[in-house]
């Protein structure tokens, strides 16, 4: 079998403290090849997946992407799924290895319509960009980050290579998603690098994930199977702007719209803050009783402290909340309002 995975930008990777400073007043690039894709393909694909998701994608343009949510029949999520239209279907962006769930989910839903469903063969690879200088990169790619530029897929040429950008649709224009050919890669970030020296006067530093994982975190952008669970729905997790509350119906749409129209969300996403260092998923109590739980930890360099995401209880006040982690210490902590910028 061919050896289909992305090589390393670098084999050397600086400390986390030195690549964190580059994303917070540089730029720098993240490898996210490891996203999984499938291919919708048939004349009926759009309206197909249009009928099981929460956005409303009839009518999406060949310029343009659109993110939506697979939920289950009680309005738990399943996945965030990005569309993107490519060659004569559409491809759909998931969680890594989460393909074959996806799959499997989609199939059962398939009777009589010209859809066909598959997993490509990994032609395409993706990379990020993020940091203080984004904007000026992205303008020399040919791009202007405007709010014209939402949802759109800008197709361009750098250097020799022609590769697809776009903004990242959780980032809220925070990220940047480039796409190429998978056996160009290397080629494309050894330009884009020597691009950022000449144009920018700066290095363009590879990032590894713990880095990402970092910025995910104080950016308060949720992850399935950390906050995007079947626990939970995408209310919930603050994913409305991918809802659609007017194109009708789809798998768990009664429920979402119930739960918005009366008001009955009982649980949001937040952050929390303490002083003492988190590590693993923990409940947070008040007065003794459980008011939620967190999910996703990290040391944020911004606030110089414990940083996690995790949900709460909306029918409470944020105040006197307490961790217990699951060998029983018990910590104060503080409710964050994200997204974090350094001072």
């Amino acid at each position: 079998m061919a050896n289909t995975s992305v090589p390393a930008i670098c084999d050397l990777h600086t400390s986390f403290e030195n690549e964190y400073r580059a994303l917070r007043e540089e730029i720098v690039i993240f490898n996210r090849s490891d996203v999984g894709l499938l291919f919708l393909q048939g004349k009926d694909s759009l309206d197909f997946l249009n009928r099981l998701s929460t956005n409303h994608l009839l009518g999406l343009r060949e310029d343009t992407f659109r993110s939506t949510i697979l939920t289950t029949e009680k309005g738990r999520f399943i996945e965030v799924v990005t569309v993107i239209p490519y060659d004569d279907g559409y491809l759909l962006e998931v969680s890594p290895n989460n393909e074959e769930r996806i799959l499997g989910w989609l199939n059962k839903f398939v009777v009589m319509e010209d859809v066909k469903t598959s997993r490509p063969t990994p032609k395409l690879a993706r990379a990020s960009l993020a940091g203080f200088r984004l904007s000026s990169l992205v303008q020399h790619l040919g791009v202007s980050p405007t709010n014209d530029s939402r949802e759109k897929v800008h197709h361009t040429s750098f250097g020799n290579q022609k590769i697809m950008v776009c903004e990242d649709s959780l980032f809220h224009g925070r990220v940047w998603n480039i796409y190429c050919q998978r056996k160009d890669f290397t080629s494309l970030i050894l330009e884009l690098t020597s691009s950022c020296l000449s144009f920018l006067g700066s290095k363009l530093e590879q990032a590894g994930s713990k880095v990402f994982e970092t910025f995910r975190i104080e950016e308060g952008v949720p992850a399935t199977g950390k906050e995007l669970t079947e626990e939970v729905d995408p209310l919930e997790a603050g994913l409305r702007n991918i809802v659609s509350f007017t194109k009708g119906c789809y798998i768990g749409q009664e429920v979402i719209a119930r739960l918005d129209t009366y008001k009955k969300v009982q649980r949001k996403l937040g952050a929390f803050a303490s002083h003492v260092p988190m590590e693993g998923e923990g409940l947070i109590l008040q007065d003794n009783t459980t008011a939620g739980w967190t999910t996703s930890h990290c040391y944020s360099p911004i606030l110089n402290q414990s940083l996690a995401l995790g949900y709460l209880k909306t029918n409470i006040t944020k105040e006197n909340l307490v961790l217990r982690i699951p060998r029983g210490a018990e910590y104060p902590i503080t409710p964050v309002e994200l997204p974090l910028s350094p001072v």
